[in-house]
């Protein structure tokens, strides 16, 4: 099973990010100034972990859309593991499965050994995701 944790890197990244810049405050010998960026980054800090709370309310189409925006932006690593929880959460969503297939071709060798992109391609198409004539041949599946 895939690295679960993945969906909140970013964030927890950017929250330590916050903490590193909120500890830099001290050397601020403007207290102005001080006050002022203190109240900014306490705010980032508090939306940031509002958004680590609200991936627990997602839905699996939620998810796929997410891993998406993410294949999109070539961060495939990060795409893959969307598609998973899109999966883990509704295990008959075709389209997840699809996607997933398709990421898994993007990433490199031996990224995710307990899952290949052939098999995940398979899947969709036996559970009803009309796909190109040649997605399963192009890729080696057929």
């Amino acid at each position: 099973m895939p690295y679960k944790g993945k969906e909140s890197d970013g964030i927890v990244v950017r929250f330590a990010i916050i903490i590193k810049m909120f500890v830099n405050l001290i050397t601020f010998n403007n207290p102005t100034m001080k006050n002022l960026f203190g109240i900014i980054l306490l705010s980032l800090a508090f939306s940031f972990a509002g958004m680590a709370q609200n991936t627990e309310n997602q839905t699996a189409q939620d998810w796929n859309k997410q891993g998406l925006d993410h294949f999109k932006k070539f961060e495939y690593k990060v795409a893959y593991e969307c598609f998973s929880k899109a999966i883990e959460m509704k295990a008959d969503y075709a389209e997840a499965y699809y996607n997933r297939g398709m990421t898994w071709f993007q990433l490199p060798a031996g990224s995710y050994s307990c899952n290949d992109g052939c098999t995940d391609l398979k899947k969709a198409k036996e559970l009803g995701f009309k796909m190109k004539k040649d997605d399963l041949s192009k890729n080696g599946c057929e």
